[in-house]
Parts: C-alpha cells; structure tokens; sequence
C-alpha cells in the first residue's frame, strides 16, 4: 500500500516525522480515552439510579452509543 503525500498534508507528514509520531501510541491513548468515557457513563447512570439502563448497555452497542449521546448532552448542562 503507498501512500500519496499532496501539499495538503505535507507538512503534517513532515511535523509528524520530526516529532516522533508513534502510531501505536496514539491508538493507545485513544483507545485509554474511549474506556474512560465509557466508565464515566456507567459511573453517572449508577449515580442516577439507572442500574437496567448500565445492564442494557453492557450488552447493546447502540443503545450504549444513545446513552453515551445523553451522558454528553447532560455533562454540558451541568
């Protein structure tokens, strides 16, 4: 696979290189960010008493996405 470098992104590529830009590294971290967002959420439902909604979300991706939308929604408000 080749990857095509336009004037677009040069620079990045160029910055990304001279930083040190560790792919694997980055990955961890978003992935470290996504399981604390996750937690948070489970964390606020057991705070309000939405046990079932924590069940139900164990075991359903969408509903953890809408949940997750709430959780957002309900952080910005507070």
């Amino acid at each position: 696979m080749s990857v095509i470098i336009g004037p677009a992104n040069k620079e990045e590529v160029i910055e990304m290189g001279v930083l040190g830009y560790n792919a694997e590294k980055h990955l961890q971290v978003i992935q470290d960010e996504s399981f604390d967002t996750v937690f948070d959420l489970y964390e606020w439902l057991f705070d309000n008493d939405r046990v079932s909604d924590a069940k139900r979300a164990s075991k359903d991706r969408e509903f953890r996405k809408q949940l997750l939308e709430e959780y957002a929604s309900a952080s910005k408000n507070e």
